[in-house]
């Protein structure tokens, strides 16, 4: 404050020349008055913008980020607009982006389990290991205190094509059953009991080859523990309920496919 005030005084001492070649001071002539401004003013979009940083603390980028906009809204003046960038925006972006992958993929499987049962309904069938596995995903990352993240986007793309093989092991061996002249819960069960080691031994397999990813602790080991952790939840909760989901919804809609297939024939004949 001193040192404004000494400054003050001596831009005031500052001398000019008037139109008789006299000399004035400056504090004659201007009146000064103290304020407050910006140093700098930043520019975004042709508009004002002001950057707000925080560091999180036991707390998620996603949580962090819901929390933000429930309250910002009551907390901002009128006329004034925000959007999160960094690693927000990168989130916001790679959800997105994981989102369509996501969606294309589950289309693309669709595509060829049709194409290779010649069936509408039996993709639907194997797919339903599908949504079994995020309930294991989540529940592992819930136990080990991890938070949802690109890695374990990547891993969930990963289990797509791990956990759909129980699924695959299980309708084909029925489908087979059923052309030998068994029904339906004869080759149910016969599937069950000779599909149950394959189905085990794959899984523990990949398990055991994901749990030194999982308890890695050297270099890298923040990104691959939680792709590896997820993996391994989702392989155990699709293992358990593939057993028991999938053959119930193929009991339900197998009398559909049956049906459907012939109508087609029916048609192909005519």
């Amino acid at each position: 404050m001193m040192q404004t005030e000494f400054r003050l005084k001596t831009l005031k001492k500052i001398q000019l020349r008037a139109n008789n070649g006299e000399l004035v001071y400056l504090d004659g002539l201007v009146n000064f008055t103290q304020s407050k401004a910006l140093a700098t003013i930043n520019h975004f979009d042709r508009q004002r913008q002001v950057t707000i940083f925080a560091d999180l603390f036991g707390l998620d980028l996603g949580a962090s980020v819901a929390y933000t906009r429930e309250g910002i809204d009551a907390l901002l003046p009128k006329g004034v607009e925000y959007r999160f960038t960094g690693f927000a925006e990168e989130m916001e972006k790679t959800g997105q982006a994981f989102g369509a992958a996501l969606g294309l993929s589950v289309i693309l499987m669709f595509i060829i389990l049709a194409i290779l049962y010649e069936s509408l309904i039996q993709p639907i069938i194997i797919m339903m290991a599908l949504p079994l596995s995020i309930i294991g995903v989540m529940l592992a990352l819930y136990l080990s205190g991890l938070q949802f993240s690109l890695f374990v986007m990547i891993g969930f793309m990963l289990l797509m094509g791990m956990v759909g093989k129980n699924a695959v092991l299980l309708v084909d061996f029925a489908n087979e059953a059923m052309e030998k002249g068994k029904s339906a819960d004869e080759a149910l069960i016969e599937a069950g009991e000779k599909r149950l080691r394959p189905i085990l031994m794959t899984t523990i397999a990949m398990i055991f080859a994901m749990l030194p990813l999982a308890m890695g602790t050297g270099i890298g080991s923040e990104t691959n523990a939680p792709m590896a952790i997820s993996i391994i939840g989702g392989l155990l909760s699709s293992m358990v309920l593939t057993l028991l989901i999938v053959p119930v919804m193929y009991r339900l809609i197998n009398p559909l496919d049956r049906w459907l297939r012939k109508f087609y024939e029916g048609k192909v004949e005519e």
